[in-house]
C-alpha cells in the first residue's frame, strides 16, 4: 500500500469518526431532559 493511499485512508477514517461523534452529540442535544422535568419523571416512576 502506498504512503499516499495510507494517508488518505487515515484521513477518511478520522472524518468518519467525527461524523459519528457529531451524530451522537446531536442525539444527546435533542434528547436531553430539562432540569425541572427530572423531578417529575422521578415522581411518576415511583408512583
Amino acid at each position: 500500500m502506498s504512503s499516499a493511499y495510507a494517508n488518505l485512508t487515515r484521513t477518511f477514517q478520522r472524518l468518519s469518526r467525527f461524523g459519528h461523534l457529531s451524530a451522537i452529540a446531536g442525539w444527546d442535544m435533542q434528547t436531553m431532559m430539562p432540569p425541572e422535568e427530572a423531578a417529575r419523571a422521578v415522581r411518576l416512576w415511583r408512583s
